[in-house]
């Protein structure tokens, strides 16, 4: 790859003029709150990020290139923006669009963390995005390309350099204005939204649990947890019929029920009970979200269950286990799962919230809403044994 006079262009979301030294918003605060000599700036956010990706001859460029299938011998930079696209609890995601010579351009994701719990998260998120690449490569998942640090003035940068999914958007339930209820909303990046009505919107939440199904280990009962709708961790795209949903993170993989060996002798039951924890924390989590990504915590309207139980069908029906695969899978364990009454289930609920972070502050709403949820699952449950169909 040749650097014919390429050039580093620093932007932020929002803001309709390019940064640099001169710049008033060069010293501000990154995180915007003002923490002393500790607190990095947006123009050290800038230095740094730019410093990162220049490493090693573009190395982190290259192989996202690579990925796009560009010939790296004809892969000239002509330019590279960073545009701070906003600031959550433990990362600052950057869009860094990569342009060529030729007129191409592509666009890549910076996520920066600087806190000390931002930057675990961080390392810990790389490898577990890069080894889910690797065990499900049926699973749309970001690509790592690169993953570092940069030491500042005020501390150091933790950095991964990764796929971004243009024309993807970020979703959040909000209240109708014209007084109808729950209506969702995408967020475009020019601050504008994208208000969709009920039920239309239900299948988001249905591939959103399909992706996670897909995910999970029924051999070791690893999954992807913690996540959440409020920190945008799902993604989608409109198409002309229907969504197209995305996870963008990956923030643990790891069992909530005790580890198992790969290999260790398994008994079916075994299997089953644990795969029941994980659907049931499963279809009242997906439903979690706070009104317009910020406000109060909230559930997505109840008719959706039957979209988020078709999404895990869908995902596990993907899989196999102990000589059972994809409908026959399916079938025995909605069997066992049709065992259970409303009550039953809702002390599974209540244990898989047990195992969860008790000082979380969606807990009291979840807590609330178990039985009701529980309820709602065993019908619905029971409607697709008496059909036989699973979606």
């Amino acid at each position: 790859m040749e650097v014919s006079g390429s050039t580093f262009i620093y932007r932020m979301a929002g803001v309709d003029k390019d940064f640099d030294p001169k710049y008033s918003l060069w010293s501000h605060p990154l995180e915007g709150k003002d923490r002393g000599s500790s607190s990095p700036s947006i123009g050290q956010f800038f230095e740094s990020a730019s410093a990162f990706i220049a490493r090693e001859e573009y190395m982190g460029v290259r192989q996202g290139l690579h990925f796009y299938g560009i010939n790296q011998g004809e892969a000239n930079l002509s330019s590279i923006i960073i545009s701070i696209e906003k600031h959550g609890a433990f990362y600052h995601p950057a869009r860094v669009d990569v342009g060529l010579c030729s007129g191409e351009t592509f666009p890549l994701v910076l996520n920066t963390a600087v806190s000390l719990h931002g930057i675990r998260v961080m390392d810990n998120e790389a490898a577990a995005l890069t080894r889910l690449a690797r065990e499900f490569p049926d699973v749309d998942l970001p690509r790592v390309f690169a993953a570092g640090k940069v030491q500042s003035d005020s501390g150091v940068f933790a950095f991964f350099l990764a796929q971004w999914f243009d024309e993807y958007l970020e979703f959040h339930i909000s209240w109708s204005p014209e007084g109808e209820g729950q209506h969702l909303v995408l967020w475009e990046r020019d601050g504008g939204v994208i208000p969709l009505r009920s039920p239309d919107y239900f299948d988001i939440y249905g591939q959103a649990a399909e992706i996670l199904t897909r995910l999970y280990n029924l051999e070791t009962f690893e999954q992807v947890f913690p996540w959440h709708h409020a920190a945008g961790d799902f993604v989608v795209k409109p198409l002309d019929q229907g969504f197209d949903v995305r996870l963008i993170t990956v923030r643990n993989y790891d069992s909530m029920v005790g580890g198992r060996d790969r290999g260790a002798e398994l008994e079916i039951e075994e299997v089953y009970r644990a795969l029941l924890f994980f659907f049931v924390n499963l279809s009242l989590r997906v439903r979690l979200d706070r009104m317009d990504g910020i406000g109060e915590f909230c559930l997505v309207d109840e008719r959706v269950v039957p979209h988020i139980i078709t999404g895990f069908f869908r995902g596990l029906e993907s899989k196999g286990i102990c000589g059972m695969i994809g409908s026959g899978l399916c079938r025995s364990f909605l069997d066992f799962a049709a065992g259970f009454d409303s009550s039953e289930l809702a002390e599974v609920l209540y244990l898989t919230l047990a195992a969860s972070n008790q000082g979380a502050p969606e807990m009291d709403l979840l807590k609330k809403n178990l039985a009701a949820h529980a309820t709602l699952l065993v019908s619905h449950l029971g409607k697709i044994w008496e059909k036989e169909l699973f979606y």
